[in-house]
């Protein structure tokens, strides 16, 4: 199943796995693809496949906490869709203030886009001091652009 998802490039899902991974699946992981040609290809196995860009792996796997090993962790993206009570406490006074109080969830709203716009502007200033400190040619303490900024 796998081989042919990474051929043609179909999703396969691989269930209930455990913290370990089957060692065969280090090169899908590591996308360990090669040019032959115009052809994008993978060793899988004892098989050279031919690969498809479109391919997508997805685990799961119902423990709750799992650990896996760096190696692992660097070439996947986890995703925990466990359900918690403060989560869903969370989610119901939402919906429960956007109902009783529609100005209150509005005013909460626009204050998270005004935290989400400094986040990025912080980001943006501290970039562009990076920037001027790596490209001056002259001490922090003898340049008044650098320290204006």
């Amino acid at each position: 199943e796998i081989e042919h998802g990474i051929t043609f490039g179909l999703p396969v899902l691989l269930k209930d796995i455990g913290e370990s991974i089957d060692p065969a699946l280090e090169p899908v992981l590591a996308r360990s693809t090669r040019k032959v040609g115009k052809r994008i290809v993978l060793n899988f196995g004892d098989k050279e496949l031919d690969w498809s860009t479109d391919f997508k792996l997805f685990l799961t796997t119902r423990l709750s906490s799992p650990h896996y090993t760096p190696e692992v962790s660097m070439k996947t993206s986890i995703i925990n869709f466990s359900v918690v009570q403060e989560g869903l406490e969370a989610q119901l006074l939402g919906t429960i203030v956007a109902s009783e109080m529609p100005a209150l969830e509005q005013q909460s709203i626009e204050t998270l886009q005004s935290l989400d716009v400094n986040k990025k502007q912080v980001v943006e200033l501290g970039d562009a001091i990076l920037r001027l400190l790596s490209e001056s040619p002259i001490s922090l303490l003898d340049s008044t652009q650098l320290i204006d900024a």
